[in-house]
């Protein structure tokens, strides 16, 4: 029987001491190929009576119940391993962490030696992740060294149920190419990532040892892997979403261009055109035209190096707050309906995230009080404090009631989003031909 903690040393002290023995539980492993048992034994010596000096021993078979006490600490524990997997995999949203992640947590799930995820695109199926584990190891696999998924009909039969097929030797089956393993693969089961009815991709687990995996492990892994769909959604949404904001900010870009440098390009050719027929007979006002056509080639030029900036994040950040403000806001300035006055603090190095930021929700004010507030003036304020930095953006417009506009209007939900991401507030305070004044706060000591 299974002794780990020397039970048969202690009860042969017993006899030696002629004393009793606390009651302890051992597995008795038969070596005749039958099923192994758990016993609860007690004894006690017998010191009277005509059978003086021998002993009472007691067994009492607990199989059933030491099964039932296996069962359910496994189960615990299966939970648990769910709940830490869980938090592991939606930590990320990073697809390629993510399939990492899923693959590091598999064997607290499942033992095995190899393991793939395979995630389909476009009706093509693809292996992106491979780990094979070499003792405590996790080893990373090379191209083509995984359990190839075309005509494997294992794979095919787990498409048409929708569930974990299990396979006792995949070498019992020639069709099915098992040296491009890496490993000697025998034992097989593979189970599909299902996201509601739709199948994502799936997980293939093999092992060296042959009728390695049980019904149990299929339905531990099919319990996996609906936590893999989940973070595996996750991490391509969030893809999604990037790819859906550069698109926007491509449009936004595009916009600008064909509202700032386009319209400003048409009108120097327009003047241009005006001076030439000028230049003969009134020289003195076809001169003048043309300094104004400079003057707006210039201010085009000015606002195409913005543009071109904006598609290159990180110069805006390579600056202070003060030029960054004084370079670009200033030149753009002059296509607008109003005056422009900056008062910007020496402030010094922020966060590139807080500056871009900054800087955002003052172009987005620039812009909604251009088409909404009809102002004569607007005053830029950026204050550096010892724990904060305060800017403040103030028009003379015909203002608006605050309590009476959707906070998804001209912008405000925009530049709430922008100020929430740096850890900033953001205060909007208006009345009607009163003007307006937004003012966003940012504490250093919150980020640090």
């Amino acid at each position: 029987f299974a002794d780990p903690d020397d039970y048969a040393g202690r009860l042969a002290k017993a006899y030696a001491d002629g004393s009793f023995t606390d009651r302890f539980e051992c597995q008795v492993l038969p070596e005749n190929g039958r099923a192994d048992r758990w016993l609860e034994h007690w004894s006690q010596p017998i010191r009277e009576g005509i059978y003086k000096g021998g002993r009472i021993e007691q067994y009492t078979d607990i199989t059933d119940r030491k099964r039932l006490e296996v069962a359910e600490r496994e189960q615990r524990e299966f939970a648990e391993a769910l709940r830490e997997i869980s938090t592991v995999l939606t930590s990320s949203l990073a697809l390629d962490e993510v399939l990492s992640g899923i693959l590091d947590s598999l064997g607290r799930v499942v033992p095995h030696d190899s393991a793939t995820i395979t995630l389909l695109a476009d009706d093509h199926v693809t292996v992106t992740q491979h780990q094979r584990v070499d003792g405590d190891n996790i080893q990373a696999a090379v191209d083509g060294d995984h359990l190839p998924a075309q005509h494997n009909p294992f794979v095919q039969q787990m498409f048409e149920t929708k569930a974990p097929v299990i396979v006792a030797d995949l070498q019992a089956h020639p069709h099915i190419d098992v040296a491009a393993a890496g490993v000697d693969a025998r034992a097989y089961v593979v189970a599909p990532i299902l996201l509601q009815d739709d199948i994502m991709g799936f997980i293939n687990v093999m092992s060296e040892q042959v009728d390695f995996f049980t019904e149990n492990h299929a339905e531990r892994l099919t319990a996996f892997s609906r936590l893999a769909a989940i973070a595996l959604q996750n991490a391509r949404l969030f893809e999604q979403s990037h790819r859906l904001a550069t698109l926007e900010e491509r449009q936004r870009l595009a916009r600008e261009l064909h509202d700032s440098v386009s319209q400003t390009l048409f009108t120097c050719r327009t003047m241009s055109e005006t001076v030439l027929r000028r230049w003969d007979k009134d020289p003195q006002s076809a001169y003048k035209l043309a300094r104004d056509v400079n003057q707006l080639i210039t201010t085009a030029l000015m606002e195409m190096r913005v543009l071109l900036l904006e598609l290159r994040p990180n110069a805006l950040t390579q600056i202070s707050l003060k030029q960054l403000f004084e370079q670009y806001l200033n030149p753009i300035q002059k296509r607008r309906q109003f005056d422009l006055a900056l008062h910007i603090d020496e402030i010094g190095p922020l966060p590139a995230p807080v500056q871009l930021a900054l800087y955002r929700i003052t172009q987005e004010a620039l812009n909604n009080i251009d088409k909404h507030a009809q102002a004569g003036l607007v005053e830029i304020r950026a204050t550096d404090d010892a724990d904060k930095v305060t800017l403040i953006i103030r028009d003379d417009g015909q203002g608006f009631s605050v309590e009476s506009v959707s906070p998804t209007s001209l912008g405000l939900e925009i530049m709430r989003e922008r100020a929430e991401k740096i850890g900033a507030s953001l205060d909007v305070t208006s009345r009607t031909r009163g003007g307006t004044q937004i003012q966003v706060i940012w504490c250093k000591e919150d980020v640090q």
